[in-house]
C-alpha cells in the first residue's frame, strides 16, 4: 500500500470517529476533529514505518 493511502484514511476515519464522540457527547467538534485527524495521522505513519521495515526485512 501506498503511504498516502494509509495516512489519507486512518486520518479521516479517526477524525470522524472524534466528532461523532463529539457530538455524542453534546461539545464543540472543531477541535475533537483536529485532535482524531492528528492522532489518525501519526498512526498512519507508524503503521507504514512498520509495514517498510517488514517488507524490507529489517
Amino acid at each position: 500500500m501506498k503511504e498516502k493511502t494509509i495516512v489519507s484514511t486512518l486520518t479521516l476515519f479517526s477524525s470522524l470517529a472524534s466528532y461523532w464522540y463529539a457530538k455524542e457527547a453534546q461539545k464543540d467538534a472543531i477541535p475533537f476533529m483536529m485532535i482524531g485527524g492528528f492522532l489518525g495521522a501519526v498512526a498512519g505513519e507508524v503503521i507504514y514505518e512498520k509495514l517498510k521495515s517488514i517488507k524490507n526485512g529489517k
